[in-house]
C-alpha cells in the first residue's frame, strides 16, 4: 500500500485566519516536525515545500521538534502550527476535518508491505488475516 504526505495546517487556524495562502503560512506559522526523519526522505523535510511555494528557506524559522510522527501530527491538530504528514497516518484527523492539506498531496517513497513466514503463508489465521487487510485497504482513498 502507498502513502503521500502534504503539509498540514490545524482546520481552527485556517478558520481564524485572513491569509490562508500556503505562502504566508509557511513565513509565519510554527513549523512542527519529527525529529527522526532523515534527509533521504526528501518530502518529509521542510525545504522541498518551500521550494514548491516559492519561498525562501530560512534555518532562523521557527521549528518545534517531537520524536515521532503521531505526536507532530496530534500538536498541529490542537493548533500548534503546520506540520508535513502523511496520509496514512492523518486520515482521521482529515476526515474529522481537525487537519487540512495546504499543498498538493506527494507520493511517498515508501509503502507498506504484508509479509509472514513462507512456512505459514497458508495458515487459514494468516490467510483470514490478509483478506480482512485487504478490504481495509479498499477503503483507503488516497487524496
Amino acid at each position: 500500500m502507498g502513502d503521500a504526505v502534504a503539509v498540514l495546517a490545524p482546520t481552527m487556524l485556517i478558520s481564524r485566519l485572513s491569509d490562508v495562502r500556503s505562502e504566508s503560512l509557511l513565513q509565519t506559522q510554527l513549523l512542527l516536525e519529527d525529529s527522526t526523519i532523515q534527509p533521504s526522505e526528501p518530502w518529509n523535510t521542510w525545504q522541498p515545500w518551500f521550494r514548491e511555494a516559492g519561498v525562501e528557506w530560512h534555518s532562523s524559522l521557527q521549528k518545534l521538534q517531537f520524536s515521532d510522527s503521531s505526536l507532530t501530527l496530534t500538536a498541529c491538530a490542537e493548533g500548534l502550527g503546520l506540520c508535513i504528514g502523511r496520509y496514512s497516518i492523518a486520515r482521521r484527523l482529515l476526515q474529522d476535518r481537525k487537519v487540512q492539506a495546504i499543498m498538493p498531496w506527494r507520493s511517498h517513497e515508501f509503502a507498506y508491505y504484508l509479509v509472514s513466514h513462507p512456512a505459514e503463508v497458508e495458515n487459514p489465521r494468516v490467510m483470514a488475516f490478509k483478506q480482512w487487510l485487504s478490504e481495509e485497504i479498499r477503503n483507503f482513498q488516497m487524496p
